[in-house]
């Protein structure tokens, strides 16, 4: 009994440890920087760049390269934290338009009470397949709990913040190769909630959407549910039409390829 007893008092004591260490981690990543810390690791940065990524000079030119990093150094006069730095350092690393780049932030740790909580649950955003087309944000394929919601209706915001607005802090975290465009909503489209969350990283049980679909507009709280472990994802051919006038159709091969098609 007593060996039970220490083994017992060693886990929980391994729990506690690690969900201190993770407040711990948290805290660091999303504290505001010293303002020379910041400048110091954009030196850094560009000098990583520089040294390591060749042909950088195929779609910018140095000055132009250079002009933008001393445009960021320059903005920075208030310390903030490694996460907007993030979101400041992203279009800059981008412009040299090299898909293979990316530039990674810190993200945040769940503590042991955190994963208790998530464990078994599909987060909100997780519960819809999207497509973007012309900048617009729509659901491709509805996996919620509400019947309600129809492929093909439209996001036209999300907790308060325009679907336009999200989609291009979206676009700004990740590069396509040269001038290509297309890239940009299919990738964004299939990673949505990883990038999103990339956003806004902490957990929310409940998010806002506002729907549109013809002309009605409504607002719904979609909450996480308990993940169906028996459900296996669809291999049959799925096709839908997302607008009234069926010019524009999704169809769904098998998971995780889909394929858009817009009548001109």
């Amino acid at each position: 009994m007593k060996l039970n007893s220490n083994i017992f008092l060693l886990v929980m004591t391994s729990l506690f440890l690690t969900g201190c260490s993770a407040s711990r981690y948290n805290t660091k990543i999303t504290s505001s920087l010293p303002v020379e810390k910041l400048k110091k690791d954009i030196d850094e940065a560009q000098g990583i760049l520089v040294k390591y990524k060749p042909k950088l000079d195929w779609y910018i030119t140095t000055d132009s390269l250079n002009a933008k990093f001393d445009t960021l150094r320059n903005s920075i006069s208030s310390p903030i934290t490694s996460g907007k730095l993030f979101e400041n350092l992203s279009p800059v690393i981008y412009s040299v338009r090299q898909g293979h780049d990316r530039l990674r932030p810190a993200l945040l740790k769940l503590t042991s009470q955190q994963k208790a909580i998530r464990k078994g649950k599909k987060a909100p955003l997780a519960q819809f397949e999207y497509l973007i087309d012309d900048n617009r944000l729509f659901i491709a394929k509805n996996l919620s709990a509400d019947s309600t919601i129809q492929a093909g209706t439209e996001i036209i915001a999300i907790n308060g913040e325009s679907a336009q607005e999200i989609i291009q802090r979206c676009y700004s975290l990740f590069a396509s190769d040269g001038y290509n465009t297309t890239f940009f909503p299919r990738f964004t489209a299939v990673n949505f909630q990883k990038i999103y969350a990339t956003i806004y990283p902490e957990w929310k049980d409940s998010i806002r959407f506002s729907f549109q679909r013809d002309a009605n507009v409504r607002e719904v709280y979609v909450k996480s549910i308990g993940v169906n472990t028996k459900q296996k994802n669809p291999t049959s051919r799925e096709l839908s039409f997302l607008t009234p006038d069926s010019t524009i159709a999704f169809l769904c091969c098998k998971p995780n390829f889909r394929v858009l098609f817009n009548k001109v």
